[in-house]
């Protein structure tokens, strides 16, 4: 028989065999995901179209981790004339959900699951009730102190990290292109396309009063918004100059944009526990960020062709941005390669032990 002390509360005086263990991993649950879309399509000769919605819905295998999306989506096409074509799509993505504690992290799920003996039982509550008394016969410091192996020092139960320590995110985001092509002749052709992923984010994180990271427990509020344009012009253009003798060119001009603001507040040390309000402090701390970049380039692609067997390619392209200094803000980059598809050749042509073979030098 040995004397026991078991998670600090109470002495017992049991053989070794009679002491309960508990199985840390009995926190987890199972993972439940739903997703359920409906779709709607269709067109002619000269126009079609897509539209689609879908409700993705996830329970995770740590209580109260949920994470629902819902993406909505819509494309299309027309061919407005022999010369004139449009295309787009669009993709908008509401996103809202409860994240837990994670890593390396004195309120994170794991270090408290596993550094937990297995003779404590984070199960059976994870607050303790205003009358209870610690070992020496005093009471709980406050209403709602932290049931844990260690009293709340160094690591947190993971049932008060799951139920009283949330980090909520919602995420709106609309992801989009167009372009409009223009078919001049056989052998020219323009292209213009845009593209944007825009998303806006709203943060909520919230840590109890008697949480290991922060004792006094805190209130984060977090706004993120990103705005990224991208656009294309290009010319093509591929035309035959002479028999087995092809030009293949393309000219075009880009233009970037990436732009991210981010404002914080914190609330660092509650004044009333569990009412989660900027102003619920003596100490209020704020941040805020601004990124803007933008990008101009022009490029070409030359290739000279000689019956689909020798190649003569050479590219250039010069870009400008606004986070380099004026004056230096500009950088040219030029290439020249050459091929050869020997397999081309009338003795290798069509072979089944080597069909396809080619040599190359940039």
């Amino acid at each position: 028989i040995r004397d026991y002390k078991v998670a600090g509360v109470q002495t017992c005086a049991l053989p070794i065999w009679a002491i309960k263990t508990y199985n840390p991993y009995d926190f987890f649950q199972t993972g439940v995901t739903t997703d359920n879309s409906v779709s709607l399509s269709g067109g002619g000769d000269i126009s079609t179209f897509y539209f689609s919605f879908s409700d993705n819905q996830t329970k995770g295998i740590v209580p109260n981790n949920t994470l629902r999306r819902n993406t909505f989506k819509l494309s299309g096409d027309s061919k407005l004339s022999e010369h004139w074509k449009i295309s787009g799509t669009a993709n908008y993505i509401i996103t809202a959900a409860n994240r837990i504690q994670q890593g390396n992290n004195t309120s994170g799920v794991m270090l408290g699951l596993l550094r937990t003996p297995s003779t404590f039982d984070n199960a059976a509550g994870y607050i303790f009730p205003s009358s209870y008394l610690l070992p020496d016969g005093s009471p709980v410091p406050s209403a709602g102190y932290e049931r844990s192996y260690r009293h709340g020092i160094y690591y947190d139960n993971p049932y008060w990290t799951a139920n009283e320590n949330s980090y909520k995110d919602a995420v709106n985001r609309l992801i989009g292109s167009g372009q409009v092509d223009y078919l001049a002749t056989k052998w020219l052709s323009f292209t213009y396309r845009i593209g944007i992923d825009w998303y806006g984010r709203k943060i909520d994180d919230n840590l109890a009063v008697g949480s290991s990271t922060q004792p006094a427990g805190w209130a984060k509020r977090g706004e993120e918004l990103s705005k990224n344009f991208n656009s294309d012009l290009l010319m093509t253009i591929d035309k035959d100059l002479a028999k087995d003798f092809n030009l293949h060119v393309i000219l075009g001009q880009n233009m970037t944009e990436q732009y991210f603001t981010t404002l914080n507040g914190a609330a660092l040390g509650l004044v009333i526990p569990q009412y989660y309000d900027l102003n619920n402090t003596t100490s209020n701390t704020a941040s805020e960020q601004t990124n803007n970049r933008r990008g101009a380039a022009f490029y070409g692609d030359l290739t000279l062709s000689w019956k689909n067997m020798l190649y003569l390619t050479a590219t250039g392209r010069n870009d400008w941005s606004t986070t380099l200094p004026e004056g230096k803000n500009s950088f040219f980059y030029p290439s020249i390669g050459a091929g050869w598809i020997f397999t081309q050749l009338p003795g290798l042509r069509d072979n089944k032990v080597l069909p396809y073979g080619k040599l190359r030098i940039s």
